[in-house]
């Protein structure tokens, strides 16, 4: 499981006092003071930027095993794309063009009208710029009313949208997409599974197709994990 986004805050040694102590040449009281190294500073916080690369490549990973094949963009003016790239299940023929945005922030129905942009961004080749093409937001907390609402409309066109919650552990925990989406995936759908330890403890999504749990994908053409088809 990959590590945890943020770092841990370093705790630092109590900062001790300048001690005073006697010469080494006498007895008397009078005492001379040492000059201790200067504490360490604590480290700067992690920039914003360097928060969200990071959150982006966790995302890549944990999309991995639903199926997902997706690089980092990197690009410049892409209008917001963070990831590009494919979805495929076992049972879905011809692969569905993925773009996705990434934010590490709880999701507003504002990041749904920018996921619009999203379609305007896309590189030409490779069939993201055609009307199959799904656009995926990517939040660490859950989705609001106003954010499935809003991917429900496909921003106000028939526009395939969707919404995956991937906490700060790597783990998806809700991927939701709307009804043009559902239409072209057919029976593939989304359930939950229960497990992890500790701070990874809880319900994780798996996809379903036709009734049974897909295995998941090591993104190099191999199944892992028990069950599914």
């Amino acid at each position: 499981m990959p590590s945890r986004l943020l770092p841990r805050t370093l705790i630092h040694p109590f900062r001790r006092r300048p001690s005073i102590r006697l010469t080494s040449h006498s007895r008397s009281p009078s005492a001379s003071l040492s000059t201790p190294s200067a504490p360490p500073s604590d480290p700067p916080p992690p920039s914003t930027h360097a928060i969200g690369t990071a959150y982006e490549h966790l995302v890549l990973r944990a999309l991995t095993r639903l199926h997902f094949t997706l690089q980092h963009t990197g690009r410049s003016r892409d209008l917001g794309i963070d990831l590009l790239g494919q979805f495929q299940p076992p049972s879905l023929l011809s692969p569905l063009p993925v773009l996705v945005q990434c934010k590490h922030v709880p999701p507003s129905p504002s990041l749904v009208r920018e996921l619009e942009g999203a379609f305007a961004g896309a590189p030409a080749g490779g069939g993201w710029r055609g009307e199959r093409v799904w656009a995926l937001l990517v939040c660490n907390k859950p989705a609001t009313r106003g954010v499935l609402d809003g991917v429900g409309r496909g921003g106000g066109g028939a526009r395939g949208m969707g919404f995956a919650m991937v906490d700060d552990e790597g783990v998806v925990r809700q991927l939701v997409w709307n009804a043009v989406v559902a239409g072209w995936l057919g029976d593939v759908g989304v359930g939950v599974r229960f497990g992890g330890e500790g701070e990874q403890a809880g319900k994780e999504v798996v996809l379903v197709d036709g009734g049974r749990v897909v295995r998941d994908w090591d993104g190099k053409g191999d199944d892992v994990g028990a069950g599914g088809v």
